[in-house]
């Protein structure tokens, strides 16, 4: 999974909505232009991974809820930009969210441009318009880039998929190219459980102001394809106040995470900033032993030694020269006394059989000094 953003909230289902509320009734942002930013920043985001929407070709699965309207708005932006859209949605006369009501007659109203290539079909009480799909995709094969939409639940989804919306749901599994909107239909956002098997897997998900936990676990991870985070409105003070409250994360970046680590200055050496030593690597596992130092110098560690077996200092000559190596000895308490300055010991990687002598081995650290894993 891929993101575009530094440091992010993560917010549950509960903090969701009353982040929502708060921005809605706190600082007088309608529902319905928070509903207006996502969309247009999902349609960013579609331009940007699948071109201009002149050369789209979209179908547009849109649910009654309020990520129903998204789609919805998202269907009206993408017609107007000139892609070809059909839509096909749930939501009619009765049980729409107010907002997703109110995008569906404007896209309605829009139907009628004969400027426009757009096309509505309800799907209500489990009647699919399968036949009108597979002719409305035929006749524009090979003309046009496909992309399917899906607004069909949400963070709403506790449950499996049942009518209309599970068959709408298995239906994206025939495009190669899916956008889910928020998190894909039949993911739980809070855990990231597959709550039913036609489950949508999307190659891309917008999440709508912040990420949802169910998009970085569980299965929600593999379902949601390259996750990008965009910003409807709500103000940062309320998003962090949802990042904090019981379920909510952050995800920190690159820079977010240097500036958590200490720094190193021009007085600093190898034993300062730390050194390490890693037991590792068997006649079996020598490669492990490889790994794990390497990836201890290139995290930052001063000096790395590495108590190993004959082997394993072999291929640690061969393939990580900057590695100290000590040949490693039956008695595992005995010679631990010679590192003084290690900071920090690991310990197991690739041990293999000689695992055990090494579990009750006492392992003396100083604690005299800070370890910098930080360069600059």
């Amino acid at each position: 999974m891929s993101y575009r953003h530094g440091s992010s909230p993560v917010l549950s289902t509960e903090a969701m909505r009353a982040a929502d509320r708060a921005t809605i009734e706190e600082f007088g942002i309608p529902s319905f232009a928070l509903m207006e930013t996502a969309s247009r920043g999902a349609f960013a985001a579609i331009e940007e991974r699948y071109g201009p929407s002149g050369g789209l070709a979209a179908v547009v699965l849109a649910g009654k809820g309020n990520n129903g309207g998204d789609a919805l708005a998202l269907a009206r932006m993408l017609s107007i930009a000139g892609a070809r859209v059909l839509v096909v949605t749930t939501a009619g006369a009765n049980g729409a969210t107010t907002d997703c009501a109110h995008n569906l007659a404007l896209l309605a109203a829009l139907e009628d441009d004969e400027l426009c290539l757009l096309d509505i079909e309800h799907a209500d009480m489990g009647a699919i318009p399968w036949e009108l799909v597979d002719r409305w995709r035929a006749s524009g094969a090979g003309t046009r880039k496909e992309v399917c939409i899906d607004g069909l639940l949400g963070i709403g989804a506790t449950s499996e998929l049942r009518g209309a919306i599970g068959d709408l749901a298995q239906l994206t599994a025939e495009f190669e190219d899916v956008v889910a909107l928020d998190i894909p239909t039949g993911i739980q956002s809070d855990s990231g459980k597959a709550l039913d098997a036609r489950s949508v897997e999307a190659d891309m998900t917008v999440a709508m102001g912040a990420l949802k936990p169910g998009l970085l676990l569980g299965e929600g991870r593999l379902h949601a394809g390259e996750v990008v985070v965009v910003d409807i409105g709500i103000p940062p003070s309320i998003l962090a106040q949802g990042a904090e409250s019981p379920g909510g994360a952050w995800v920190l970046g690159d820079s977010s995470v240097a500036a958590l680590l200490p720094e190193r200055t021009m007085q600093d050496h190898k034993f300062s900033v730390g050194q390490l030593v890693v037991v590792a690597g068997s006649e079996q596992y020598p490669g492990a032993a490889v790994l794990a130092c390497r990836s201890a110098a290139r995290a930052g560690a001063g000096y790395v030694t590495c108590v190993a077996s004959p082997c394993t200092i072999r291929a640690l000559d061969a393939n990580a020269p900057e590695v100290a190596c000590v040949k490693r000895g039956p008695e595992p308490g005995r010679w631990l006394a010679d590192f003084p300055r290690a900071q920090a010991i690991v310990a197991g990687p690739g041990l293999g059989e000689d695992a055990l002598p090494w579990s009750r081995a006492p392992f003396p650290i100083s604690r005299s000094q800070p370890f910098s894993m930080r360069t600059r």
